[in-house]
């Protein structure tokens, strides 16, 4: 294996296991992670398992799952988990509370926002 880097084919990251959430989409259509020798975690498309990979710190893996358990990129999925993403406005998503975790306004870049 080379020395890892970002946007690297993950096919130059020789024999290492992927994982998948166990909520993955039936048509294999979701976002893999691996666990490196050097502590990086890479972060691969499963529709493009010789493609590009992300790195990232164990840190930087934890902070974002935190956020995901706290339900902070709820908005970006909501619409396909049941709930409405409502309109983005002002970069602002309004969402439905589908799981009566209480209300939430989460902060949201629209396509074409901000650059």
């Amino acid at each position: 294996m080379s020395e890892p880097y970002n946007g690297m084919p993950a096919t130059g990251l020789g024999d290492i296991s992927w994982l998948k959430s166990k909520h993955s989409n039936p048509s294999g259509n979701c976002v893999e992670v691996a666990c490196l020798p050097g502590g990086e975690i890479a972060v691969r498309n499963s529709r493009f398992p010789g493609g590009p990979v992300l790195l990232y710190t164990p840190a930087e893996v934890a902070a974002f799952l935190a956020g995901a358990k706290d339900g902070e990129f709820d908005g970006m999925v909501a619409g396909l988990l049941g709930g409405t993403a409502g309109g983005l406005v002002d970069g602002v998503a309004e969402l439905s509370d589908h799981e009566n975790r209480g209300d939430r306004r989460v902060n949201a870049i629209a396509p074409g926002g901000p650059n």
